[in-house]
């Protein structure tokens, strides 16, 4: 199963130009980095059809995906350090950190 490629990135955020490949490249590969450094996993175990566990790189599984790319949407869609207005810090969803939490602590990585 491959890593995560720039065109599920533009798939997920809806976004069909290619104006801002540039910046989504940049932003997928500061939410594998963040990942990457909250977490010590770098495999995924499964299992093969005798049962006997395999591992598989972290980037080509799909709940890892998933938390790059909910990432990246957070960045996409707030670009700015500060919302206007009621100045409220951005943080990181909920799922994001939740999905980390998950991976660091679940039996299925190592």
């Amino acid at each position: 199963m491959p890593a995560l490629t720039l065109a599920e990135i533009k798939t997920f955020l809806r976004v069909d130009s290619d104006a801002e490949d540039a910046l989504l490249t940049a932003q997928m590969t500061a939410a594998q980095s963040f990942i990457g450094g909250k977490i010590s996993k770098t495999r995924h175990v499964t299992k093969d059809e005798s049962g006997e566990p395999t591992y598989e790189d972290i980037a080509s599984d799909e709940l890892y995906k998933h938390a790059v790319k909910l990432l990246v949407a957070h960045w996409y869609e707030n670009r700015a350090v500060e919302t206007v207005g009621n100045k409220t810090l951005n943080k990181i969803s909920f799922t994001v950190e939740a999905i980390i939490t998950h991976i660091e602590t679940c039996g299925d990585y190592v």
